[in-house]
């Protein structure tokens, strides 16, 4: 693999290239191995071996550029994230494929094909088993100075094809919207942004039926955000912030038993003063039944450059069960320039 490696590098290996090689393990997860990686102006890739389990596991990618595009071959991660996702981050897919991105001033193009994958449990190096096999295909088009026209495409066993629309009629709001199937379920997402001055207020509506999943591929348990959601934010002046939010979540992810929802309704604050940092909130929740009141409190301050203390107090008050405080102290010290102690 480092052969070819250095056989995709354009023009050989640069005089700038950089080797890096790590290697560890963790009796947590029974897992042992290490990593080589390699870096050069127009070329990154790594490979990865170990045990996990007792089994031998290994993975590698490499990744070139041609102008703008670039090619990518071996593990990766395939990013499902929808224009109206204000308050989520999307769904991160693993996996073994080939994907090819085209870069041009008024398009972007990403198509791919592999096979989903679980990633190896260790921080000292990256090893994939293949599990499902799809092909993905996303695209951005800008058709006017300030509207973007998008497609999310999946597909595998079952398929995904959703159409969006981004607007930014004025330069503090945004808007946006997403229609189609996720796995062959029914969906569909409006969102908008407004900032003025002090005065931010984030909004979204989904509407999604059960049994929904941005790719009918294995990923981690992640949830949705559902119906309405809102959060207001207010800064009156510059140390101080206070804000509300109101959130629905839904997961269905598993497919394996009835949709997980939940609610919840936030109250916070924020001040810096006098060198010192504070925080609160307030936060009602229910899901399935099962309703909980929890608030918190911070208070934090950093003495000179060298020291820097925080302290937390969570409470938590569900309707059952019996009620629980946590304290949190965190003390940061700074030894040297570039060694600090947590």
């Amino acid at each position: 693999m480092l052969a070819a490696l250095l056989w995709l590098a354009p023009g050989g290996l640069a005089a700038q290239a950089v080797v890096e090689l790590e290697a560890g393990g963790t009796s947590l997860y029974d897992s042992y191995g290490l990593a080589a990686h390699l870096y050069t102006s127009r070329l990154d890739g790594w490979i990865g071996v170990g045990v996990q389990g007792g089994d031998f596991v290994f993975g590698a990618a490499v990744q070139t550029s041609f102008n703008q595009d670039s090619l990518r071959i071996g593990s990766d991660v395939l990013v499902e994230r929808y224009p109206t996702d204000i308050f989520s981050f999307g769904v991160n897919i693993l996996s073994q494929n080939v994907r090819y991105t085209l870069v041009r001033p008024r398009t972007y193009v990403t198509v791919l094909a592999g096979s989903a994958a679980a990633i190896n449990n260790s921080q000292f190096f990256q090893a994939y088993q293949f599990s499902a096999p799809f092909a993905a295909l996303t695209i951005r088009q800008l058709v006017a100075p300030r509207v973007v026209l998008g497609f999310n495409g999946v597909f595998a066993e079952r398929q995904s094809a959703l159409a969006s629309a981004a607007w930014q009629p004025q330069p503090n709001l945004a808007l946006a919207t997403i229609g189609g199937i996720g796995s062959g379920k029914a969906y569909g997402a409006i969102s908008a942004a407004f900032q003025v001055r002090s005065f931010s207020i984030r909004g979204s509506y989904v509407a999604q039926a059960t049994g929904f999943r941005r790719a009918d591929l294995p990923f981690p348990l992640q949830t949705e955000p559902d119906k309405e959601n809102i959060q207001v934010e207010w800064e009156p002046w510059s140390e101080i912030l206070v804000g509300a939010a109101r959130q629905n979540f839904l997961q269905d992810s598993s497919g394996t038993s009835l949709p997980i929802t939940a609610s919840g309704n936030s109250f916070y604050a924020s001040a810096r003063r006098f060198g010192f940092r504070a925080q609160a909130g307030l936060y009602d929740s229910e899901s399935e039944g099962i309703g909980n009141v929890s608030n918190y409190f911070a208070l934090g301050r950093s003495f000179g450059r060298w020291l820097d203390v925080e302290a937390y107090l969570l409470q938590s008050r569900p309707s059952v069960g019996a009620a629980s405080s946590t304290p949190i102290v965190n003390l940061r010290e700074r030894i040297f320039p570039r060694l600090t102690l947590l």
